[in-house]
């Protein structure tokens, strides 16, 4: 699946909790398997941004997803997910002080 369509299935997702010291902004994009469930199993890096990857990946496996049915039956799916890693965009409450 394609980022925007993985995007519109997303149920709960969470901002990533940014180091104080993080300054810096970007998009840190994620392969991923989602199960029949809507949770993620495994996941990959595609795009990084090394000191702010564990902080992304802590908040991404706390996502979960409308499961994708094929005759009627929840099936795995892989897709593509960005997590946004930009100070300025956190909430409050994702910034570590």
């Amino acid at each position: 699946m394609k980022g925007k369509e993985l995007e519109e299935r997303r149920i709960h997702c969470e901002a990533p909790k940014l180091p104080g010291d993080w300054d810096g902004k970007g998009t840190i994009v994620f392969l991923v398997v989602i199960n029949a469930e809507g949770k993620i199993e495994c996941v990959d890096v595609i795009r990084d941004i090394p000191e702010v990857k564990q902080y992304a990946l802590n908040a991404l496996k706390k996502w979960t997803f409308k499961p994708v049915e094929v005759d009627g039956k929840p099936i795995a799916v892989l897709g593509f997910a960005a997590v946004d890693v930009s100070w300025d965009s956190a909430p409050e409450q994702c910034r570590i002080k």
